[in-house]
């Protein structure tokens, strides 16, 4: 398992928006459900960015 930086994941973050957006704008079930996946994906990598800034104020 790779460790990435925080640094680095705020990095990626806007591009996952990016992609979100991409899919968003095509038609095609296939595309909004990969939009959505995205989505999930990125409201979960948030979810643990806040878990261990949280954990790094303690």
């Amino acid at each position: 398992m790779i460790e990435i930086s925080n640094a680095d994941i705020e990095r990626i973050l806007p591009c996952l928006d990016i992609a979100i957006d991409y899919y968003k704008s095509m038609k095609g079930l296939r595309n909004t459900n990969q939009a959505r996946l995205i989505a999930l994906i990125k409201n979960k990598i948030n979810r643990k960015l806040k878990i261990q800034k949280s954990n790094d104020k303690k």
